[in-house]
């Protein structure tokens, strides 16, 4: 159970016991006679409580004790429903829990992706490198191939054909 469900449940329970110790303080309070008013005569509410009649007086007593089965089953019944409520509450607590161990799964699924995404595209770099290398290869081997063939005078091309003003000292050496 973890902290969230633990507080909701103490709550509940704390409710409950708040809601009996309420109740148990009504039922303990019939006798009113302890409690001395701030201002004005104690006898005045002394007479205002007590019926005049014995009667009257039992009938009052009687009606106290329904006042007081009356809350009590109040509070068996406000007790039944904060723990109602508990359990509903801690079943909601555990579908959160679920939920967010499926969100934490979906989130190392997505990170397993990235990762191999970045090896894929760390593969394609490396392609890519290979073939430019391969590229620059085949262009050095094509330049020495054309500086390697024979020109058309039947003379190996060392870095290009020579002028006509190159040619010309030759000839008349000849």
């Amino acid at each position: 159970m973890n902290n969230f469900t633990r507080s909701i449940v103490y709550s509940g329970v704390v409710l409950a016991a708040g809601l009996v110790a309420i109740f148990a303080i009504y039922n303990n309070m019939q006798n009113p006679s302890g409690i001395e008013p701030a201002a004005g005569d104690a006898q005045g509410i002394e007479q205002s409580y007590q019926p005049y009649t014995e009667d009257g007086s039992a009938a009052a007593t009687s009606e106290e004790g329904a006042t007081a089965t009356d809350a009590q089953a109040t509070a068996t019944d406000a007790a039944a429903q904060a723990s109602d409520a508990a359990a509903d509450a801690a079943g909601t607590a555990e579908q959160a829990s679920d939920a967010a161990a499926q969100a934490a799964e979906g989130a190392d699924q997505a990170a397993e992706a990235a990762k191999d995404a970045s090896q894929a595209a760390t593969d394609a770099q490396a392609a890519a490198d290979s073939a430019a290398a391969a590229a620059s290869d085949a262009n050095a081997a094509a330049a020495s191939t054309e500086q390697a063939a024979p020109s058309g005078e039947g003379e190996p091309s060392a870095g290009g054909e020579a002028t006509t003003e190159e040619k010309a000292p030759e000839q008349s050496a000849q």
